[in-house]
């Protein structure tokens, strides 16, 4: 059999563009699809194992194994086949990154916040697999592929190639024989891998949090029959030993998901990610939550995948119980001093601090005691109420006459985006959760779930009282507000939808994309008109300006690009920002779209006419998480890295921010 070389022609239609890696089952390489104009990647066998039927038989059974499985957590495949000469070879999608393994080489143990969220994204994939009835068997940090997704981690699992189907009755592994990987082999593997079921899985998930944490494996052994002996009496050493910072509560978890004992393990991938994401919180913060009162919940579905339909919503205009949290109304308090809101039992739940500065125009609200910042905020249409979603979960209604907290609400996940309109507050959450709550009152309205998790952007279309949602995937889901309906599933940009904007003037949408680089426009009903492309990088947030002549978008690479909405046409592109604007509001002057507000590293208003920078905040040293601005001109808010959300009256005293010529 020929050697491969880079140029060579696979099949008519997949030409080889250079060796991705090299093991003893195989290569991996780049490749061109000629017909399509793509790049994959394929994996192909190693010559001398093609002659051996039960590993040709395994080889192909990881093609049909992985390609069963829909998940945005697992690689996709595409094809499988044969070349001419006999060589087997799978199709799958062209990654760009680095193994787990080589990132723990290259960063040793990892940050909390990256090990929960890896871990909780491969819970994903494996429980996708485990869902068909498909076991990995062979979970390690060689197989979990990570991505960098707009600055954050995110995996990717590979590699079923020994996975056991539990429906299958091929006899592809003798009892007795051991396979897999040995240091995340389960004890179960070693004795008979043929009669292993998902929860040997759990176990080499464990294993590899373990090494995320600490850097080390949690069993060793000089030969494989050491090692095995050692993973037999399951006896290692705690975590918060090796790294002191971690709470003990992960020890607990530990010792649970490494249970010698098969029944004494989680029970599936997910009830193992939510536990390890109780477990690592800090002491004070589990036991304020874990003193929260029980109270009326409302049932949200829960499983290790997304369900294949979205659950329908209550009775129209009926309210339901509050799903996440107690709301509550403080009682008046003077400015400056941070004041407890009470709980239905009268016990301390969240405390605020306003700081006012009425002779520059700014207010100052923090949330004490919880290590957290704002994700995305928004005025209400009368510019009287200001919302904020927090990272970990919180979601706040600021009174700004009465400067004083409203309501709040709370979910045990991030709540990552929040849209407002129609008297309703949307907010989407990384379980893939929507929850829509009423403006005043912060009564739970809907629960909504979008199809893939990651809840990326929601947009309010007030008119109809319809949302738009975007998740991980390509799909955008337009919703009724008032029945809860799902009225319309659009395929927008391939690699996933990070922002939607939506004007009212016109009855438009707009999406846009961090991986295709494109902003599609779309009518009322999310049929296709327009695609918007020459700003040459991914798309982090977009905004329609209050009188519908400019559509703006606010990009990876810092630039903030402006379209004229009568033609289309590509009207300026604004650089001075050096990191990703990852929020972007119109701030009205005199009824027409005056300005506009980022936030990057600083935030920066810019003059639409001029180009220029008019105003800057901050010093780069602390990044804008977020900027919102009201409808009436007369105000914008920002929250930022350190916890902080600020309002400021516009104009900007001068004292705050010095204009600016770039």
């Amino acid at each position: 059999m020929p050697l491969l070389n880079a140029g060579q022609h696979l099949t008519p239609t997949l030409k080889l563009l250079r060796c991705l890696g090299m093991g003893g089952m195989g290569s991996v390489w780049a490749a061109e699809n000629l017909a399509l104009g793509t790049q994959v990647a394929v994996k192909l066998m190693a010559p001398v194992h093609i002659s051996n039927a039960p590993s040709t038989q395994r080889f192909r059974q990881e093609a049909q194994a992985a390609a069963r499985i829909r998940s945005p957590y697992v690689a996709t495949v595409f094809d499988h086949g044969m070349t001419e000469d006999g060589q087997p070879y799978i199709v799958m999608e062209l990654l760009e990154g680095e193994t787990l393994k080589r990132r723990l080489q290259r960063l040793g143990p990892l940050p909390p916040e990256d090990v929960l969220r890896l871990f909780g994204q491969t819970a994903r994939g494996v429980g996708a697999a485990h869902k068909l009835g498909v076991i990995h068997r062979d979970i390690k940090p060689d197989n979990l592929f990570v991505i960098d997704d707009e600055g954050e981690p995110f995996v990717k699992v590979l590699d079923f190639g020994i996975a056991k189907q539990l429906d299958a009755t091929s006899d592809l592994t003798a009892t007795g024989v051991a396979m897999g990987t040995p240091p995340y082999m389960s004890p179960e593997q070693y004795d008979d891998t043929k009669r292993v079921d998902l929860r040997t899985d759990l176990w080499s998930m464990a294993v590899v949090t373990y090494e995320m944490l600490t850097g080390k494996l949690p069993f060793e052994g000089s030969t494989l029959v050491v090692l095995a002996i050692a993973i037999a009496k399951g006896e290692f050493r705690p975590p918060s030993s090796l790294r002191p910072e971690l709470p003990r509560s992960v020890d607990a978890w530990m010792a649970r998901a490494l249970s010698v004992d098969v029944a004494g393990r989680f029970g599936s991938a997910m009830e193992m990610a939510d536990a390890l994401a109780s477990a690592m919180k800090p002491a004070p913060e589990r036991e304020r939550r874990s003193s929260i009162p029980a109270g009326p919940q409302v049932s949200l579905p829960h499983a290790d995948t997304e369900p294949e339909e979205v659950p329908r919503s209550r009775a129209p205009g009926k309210l339901l119980p509050d799903a996440i949290g107690a709301r509550f109304e403080p009682a008046p308090r003077s400015v400056g001093k941070a004041a407890p809101a009470a709980g239905p039992d009268g016990g301390e739940e969240l405390r605020l601090e306003i700081a006012d500065d009425p002779e520059r125009g700014v207010l100052s609200l923090d949330i004490l005691g919880i290590p957290t910042w704002g994700r995305a905020l928004s005025f209400d249409e009368r510019g009287e109420s200001l919302f904020v979603a927090f990272a970990t979960g919180e979601v706040v209604c600021f009174d700004l006459a009465r400067k004083r907290m409203r309501w709040w609400n709370r979910a045990n996940v991030r709540a990552d985006c929040l849209a407002t309109g129609a008297g309703y507050v949307a907010v989407g959450y990384a379980d893939g959760q929507i929850r829509v709550f009423d403006a005043d009152t912060g009564t739970q309205q809907i629960s909504l779930l979008h199809p893939t998790p990651f809840v990326r952007a929601l947009a309010i279309n007030p008119s109809a009282k319809a949302l738009a949602s975007s998740g991980h995937d390509d799909q955008v889901v337009l919703w009724s507000l008032t029945k809860g309906e799902r009225l319309q599933v659009a395929s927008a940009q391939g690699g996933g939808v990070r922002a939607i904007a939506f004007d009212r003037r016109l009855g438009l949408w707009a999406t846009g994309s961090p991986a295709d680089r494109t902003v599609r426009v779309w009518d009322a009903s999310f049929r296709p008109m327009q695609v918007l492309r020459g700003h040459g990088s991914a798309v982090r947030s977009l905004a329609f300006a209050p009188d519908g002549s400019y559509l703006a978008a606010g990009c990876h690479d810092g630039a903030l690009v402006l379209w004229a909405t009568r033609r289309w046409t590509l009207e300026k592109t604004l650089r001075g920002h050096k990191k990703p604007i990852v929020s972007v509001a119109f701030l009205p002057g005199a009824g027409i779209a005056g300005s506009i507000v980022t936030g990057a590293e600083n935030l920066r208003i810019w003059g639409i006419v001029t180009g220029k920078t008019q105003v800057m905040l901050g010093s780069g040293e602390v990044e804008v998480t977020g900027v919102a601005a009201r409808l009436d001109g007369k105000g914008i808010a920002s929250a930022t890295a350190d916890g902080r959300v600020l309002v400021h009256r516009w104009p900007i005293h001068p004292s705050l921010g010095a204009p600016s010529s770039k």
